[in-house]
């Protein structure tokens, strides 16, 4: 309170332009000075009025009614016994300082800036200008109207922190948050956790990367999941582009009307169709073909052409019926019958163990 009170008594001074009101109260009593009009030149003391040592006593004592210079009520309120009020000039009009045993406590310039040693407990502060804090506890709420600055140490908080409209969190560093347990955004379902896993509904971005491996682990102990690519519109699709390898480890590989191609079965690739299964080669003249190598991937064992040639290295084994419109075959071999429509042509030997009867 004596605190607020000193803030007083200088407003007081300040108003008065020249004629000062103090009053000084301390555990031994009150002093009081009451100003009087005069003429006199302010800066030029009274010689007719004595100066009288303030003693404190249990009541008030009144030290008289004058006009005087700074330095003047200075002298008169210097004594360092008790709390004292003293008037000095530190290069700015009308500094007021409180002091209690030659200690500084508290002191006013003319130019507004207040300084406090102690605690001070106000029901409202506000500050126009920059305010410099050591320390501040606030009860109640506290508006900054021009911005709030900390230099130097931690602003700390036990309570919510909120915004009213759209702001900014900005600086020319770093920014690390850090508590302990989740980082929560919106509800308890989406968080950041203390190990950097990150829980969200959706992630809308433009790219994902990452300078290693990254892994798409869609988890469940209770059934088989699925990670999707799709176009949330209806009337458009999503295509996935790979720029190297697919790799698909025993799985299957299924298309829309339910083709697949089978790799669960070790060394063993299955392409299945309800329907007609087509390779489509790139010519109409016969330079392109379909090629079966061998384990070296160079050596083609059977080949067909685009117009329909067929190229094999080894035997051709025909358990039913062969049917040909023109044949050059190297070897031949047939162990049933064989029934040959048009005329035969044989550049080596034919051999025939037994001819049907009628024929030549």
């Amino acid at each position: 309170m004596r605190l607020i009170f000193f803030a007083l008594v200088a407003i007081l001074i300040m108003i008065g332009g020249g004629a000062y009101y103090m009053s000084l109260q301390d555990g031994n009593g009150e002093i009081a000075i009451t100003p009087t009009p005069t003429a006199n030149d302010p800066t030029v003391p009274d010689a007719s009025t004595s100066t009288v040592e303030p003693t404190p006593t249990d009541v008030p004592v009144s030290v008289g009614a004058t006009h005087v210079s700074p330095e003047s009520l200075a002298s008169i309120l210097s004594n360092p016994t008790y709390a004292t009020l003293r008037l000095e000039n530190y290069g700015f009009a009308d500094f007021l300082v409180a002091q209690s045993n030659g200690t500084e406590l508290f002191y006013l310039q003319g130019n507004g800036n207040i300084y406090s040693k102690g605690d001070a407990s106000f029901n409202a502060i506000s500050i126009r200008g920059m305010g410099v804090l050591g320390e501040m506890l606030v009860r109640g709420g506290a508006t900054f109207n021009d911005g709030l600055a900390i230099t130097q140490g931690t602003l700390s908080l036990d309570g919510d922190l909120s915004f009213s409209g759209p702001h900014t969190i900005s600086g020319s560093g770093s920014l690390t948050i850090n508590p302990t347990g989740n980082i929560n955004f919106q509800s308890p379902s989406y968080y950041i956790n203390e190990s950097g896993k990150m829980v969200v509904a959706e992630i809308v971005a433009p790219k994902l990367s990452y300078s290693g491996d990254i892994t798409i682990d869609a988890n469940s102990p209770e059934r088989t999941t699925t990670v999707t690519v799709q176009n949330s519109d209806p009337l458009q699709s999503a295509n996935l582009s790979i720029e190297g390898d697919v790799i698909v480890n025993g799985g299957t590989v299924t298309f829309a009307s339910s083709e697949t191609i089978d790799a669960k079965t070790a060394d063993t690739l299955k392409f299945t169709s309800d329907g007609n299964l087509a390779m489509v080669l790139g010519d109409a003249a016969g330079n392109k073909k379909v090629y079966i190598y061998d384990s070296t991937g160079t050596n083609d064992v059977f080949s067909v052409d685009s117009f329909g040639n067929v190229f094999a290295d080894g035997n051709l084994n025909i358990a039913g019926s062969f049917t040909a419109a023109t044949t050059i075959i190297a070897s031949l071999s047939v162990t049933g019958d064989s029934t040959f429509g048009g005329n035969i042509t044989v550049a080596g030997t034919a051999t025939v163990s037994t001819l049907a009867a009628g024929t030549t």
